[in-house]
């Protein structure tokens, strides 16, 4: 009935994640960066963001102190709210329908070469990305012509976004910056 359903998008996101944790294995944890995978259906957005919780956060390793779980928190209620985080045409007509957030601990064996970069971290020796996934329930989404993505505006540690798009008849890629803040979808 949709098209493209949220089964068939996730399916689509994990080829696209499969596909770029290949071509950036080694660069999957890299401090400033963030990955965004979206997939645009019939009736169906689905948006999979990965950045390290660094980017996101004063800090990288599980909350500890009363400060650190308070802002934490924080974070999560922001990505919560994805719709004030992903900016659709209003004539897509968009409803958020589900958020869901996961915390993976990455193997410090991958940056024994970084050791200089991860030096302010050894105290913890833990390395966490943060997974998000955000799907979005769309009357319309051959209005979506753009995608606003406020990730700046919430996480000043964000310095550049790779987003990857796939709709139903392309796939494109984009890098996002403070300054360049708009996917331009290709029909």
């Amino acid at each position: 009935m949709y098209g493209l359903t949220f089964g068939r998008l996730a399916a689509a996101i994990a080829l696209m994640a499969a596909a770029a944790q290949g071509a950036h294995e080694h660069a999957a944890h890299e401090h400033g960066v963030a990955r965004l995978n979206v997939s645009i259906g019939a009736k169906a957005v689905s948006i999979e963001l990965e950045s390290p919780l660094a980017n996101l956060l004063s800090f990288e390793h599980t909350p500890e102190s009363e400060a650190e779980k308070k802002e934490a928190n924080a974070m999560e209620d922001t990505l919560k709210k994805a719709d004030a985080i992903f900016i659709f045409p209003k004539s897509a007509n968009c409803k958020m329908v589900k958020v869901e957030l996961s915390m993976a601990h990455l193997d410090d064996d991958e940056d024994e070469e970084d050791d200089d970069e991860h030096a302010e971290h050894a105290e913890h020796a833990e390395h966490i990305d943060l997974d998000g996934d955000f799907d979005f329930e769309c009357q319309n989404t051959a209005a979506i012509g753009t995608i606003g993505v406020e990730l700046f505006k919430f996480f000043p540690n964000i310095e550049e976004i790779e987003a990857r798009v796939v709709t139903q008849k392309s796939q494109s890629a984009v890098e996002l910056t403070p300054k360049e803040k708009t996917i331009k979808i290709g029909r």
